[in-house]
C-alpha cells in the first residue's frame, strides 16, 4: 500500500512538473516582444564617466559624441559605430571639447574648445586628425552646425551677459551675428544655449530656439524675415527644433508638472501650418537626435544611474512603448530644476549636473530564457513539494483511519 502511495505522489510531482513547463512556456512568450527577439532599448554605452550630446554622422553608420571619461573636469570628442561598437577617442589634452556636429559630407566635425576659459569653435577631420580653431571671437562661441550644402556653419556667442546667433562660411570665413541680443540677462532670460540652430534641407532658412526658451523662431539664412514658429500658449517649453527631409520643422513641447513630466514631439510646414503630432508622451527630455526617416532615436539619459547614450528603434515591437516609457522614468529624464522655470539649469552638459537616477527596468536587456525558467521553475517546484507532502500525509491519514464494517 504504501509503494501505491509513494507512486500516485510521483506521478502527482510529474504532473505538477509538466504544468510548470506549459506556464513557463506560455508566460515568457506572452508579454511584449516575440520569444528571443531583441529590446527594442540599446544602451550604446556603459561607462562610469559622463556621456552626452550624440551626433549621428550623414550616412547613420557613427556617432559623435562627447564624454569625460577619465577627466571629470573636461569632455573630449568620441566616436563610435551606430550600434556601440569601436568607440574611440578623437580628442584629448587639457582642454574641454563639446558639442560635435558632422559636415554634410561626413568628413569633418565641428566642435567647440575652452581654451584658457574662453570656447572657440573648431574642426577636424573625421578621424581626429587635423584640429584647427574656426574662430578668434574672444567670446564663448559653442554650438556650431553646419548647413545642409556645406557652405555655413551657425554658432551662438556669449559676452557680458548677452547670447546672441552667428554665423560663418564653413571655412571661418565671413564671421557676422545674425540674432544679436538673442536672450539678455538683463532680461531675466536664459544665456545658455542648449542646441544647435539648424539650417533646413534647402539651406535657405534656420530654425532656432527663442531667447524665453518657450518659442521656435525661423529666418532667411542672412537673418532676415525672423519668424515666430507656430503661436504657442505662454507656459509651453518649446525648443530643440530640427527639420524633416520633407522641409517640415519639428520641435520638442516639454511639460513638466508636480503630477507628471514628458515631451511631445510636434511637426508643422512653415510658415503658416498646423501643429501636428508627430510623437506624444515621450519619456525623454532632450536633446533627441532623429534619423531622417524619424525611425530611431538616439539619446542620453541618466536613467542607468550614470550618463550614458541610448538607442531606441521605434518600428521594433514594443519601440513606441519604450519611447513613451512610465511615469519613473518621466521623472529620471526630467530633473525637478526644470519646474523652476526655463533658466533653470539644462541636465548633462557639464560634469556632475544631474543626480543619478534609479535604474528602471525598460534599460535592462532581454531576460535570459534559461534564467526565466530556472526561477519560474524553482517557484513550481517549491509549490509541487508542497503539494506531494500535503497528498502523503492526507493519503497516511486515511490509510490509519478505521473503516466502517459493512
Amino acid at each position: 500500500m504504501l509503494a501505491m502511495r509513494w507512486s500516485r505522489a510521483l506521478r502527482l510531482l510529474g504532473l505538477v512538473f509538466l504544468v510548470t513547463f506549459l506556464i513557463a512556456t506560455v508566460t515568457y512568450a506572452q508579454p511584449g516582444q516575440p520569444q528571443g527577439a531583441a529590446s527594442p532599448l540599446v544602451k550604446l554605452t556603459n561607462d562610469p564617466g559622463t556621456d552626452i550630446r550624440p551626433s549621428l554622422s550623414p550616412d547613420g553608420k557613427t556617432i559623435a559624441f562627447q564624454s569625460n571619461r577619465g577627466a571629470v573636469d573636461r569632455y573630449h570628442i568620441w566616436v563610435m559605430d551606430a550600434d556601440g561598437k569601436s568607440q574611440k577617442q578623437l580628442t584629448n589634452g587639457a582642454l574641454d571639447e563639446r558639442h560635435p556636429f558632422w559636415s554634410p559630407d561626413g568628413k569633418l566635425i565641428a566642435y567647440d574648445v575652452n581654451n584658457a576659459g574662453v570656447r572657440e569653435i573648431w574642426l577636424m577631420n573625421r578621424d581626429g586628425s587635423q584640429q584647427r580653431p574656426l574662430t578668434k571671437i574672444g567670446a564663448d562661441s559653442h554650438f556650431p552646425a553646419f548647413s545642409p550644402d556645406g557652405k555655413q556653419m551657425t554658432f551662438y556667442v556669449y559676452k557680458e551677459g548677452v547670447l546672441s546667433l552667428w554665423s560663418m562660411n564653413a571655412d571661418g570665413s565671413n564671421q557676422k551675428p545674425l540674432v544679436p541680443g538673442l536672450a539678455d540677462q538683463s532680461r531675466g532670460q536664459c544665456t545658455f544655449a542648449c542646441h544647435q540652430a539648424l539650417f533646413s534641407p534647402d539651406s535657405k532658412q534656420i530654425a532656432y530656439t527663442g531667447g524665453d526658451h518657450r518659442s521656435i523662431y525661423i529666418m532667411n539664412a542672412d537673418g532676415s524675415n525672423q519668424t515666430r514658429m507656430p503661436k504657442s500658449k505662454p507656459l509651453d517649453h518649446q525648443h530643440f527644433p530640427w527639420w524633416l527631409p520633407t522641409g517640415e520643422l519639428a520641435y520638442i513641447v516639454e511639460t513638466v508638472t508636480n503630477a507628471e513630466a514628458y515631451t511631445d514631439a510636434f511637426v508643422i510646414k512653415p510658415p503658416d501650418g498646423t501643429p501636428s503630432l508627430l510623437m506624444g508622451h515621450m519619456a525623454q527630455q532632450g536633446p533627441i537626435e532623429w534619423t531622417p526617416d524619424a525611425s530611431r532615436i538616439y539619446f542620453h539619459s541618466p536613467r542607468g544611474g550614470n550618463f550614458d547614450i541610448y538607442t531606441i528603434d521605434l518600428t521594433a515591437p514594443g519601440g513606441i512603448e519604450t519611447l513613451q516609457g512610465t511615469i519613473e522614468q518621466s521623472a529620471a529624464e526630467h530633473p525637478a530644476e526644470l519646474a523652476g522655470g526655463p533658466g533653470a539649469p539644462r541636465p548633462g552638459d557639464a560634469p556632475g549636473g544631474a543626480a543619478p537616477a534609479p535604474a528602471s527596468a525598460v534599460e535592462s536587456q532581454a531576460m535570459p530564457t534559461w534564467v526565466w525558467f530556472a526561477i519560474v521553475g524553482g517557484i513550481f517546484l517549491v509549490l509541487g513539494l508542497l503539494v506531494t507532502v500535503g497528498v502523503l500525509l492526507l493519503l497516511e491519514h486515511r490509510a490509519r483511519r478505521p473503516r466502517r464494517p459493512a
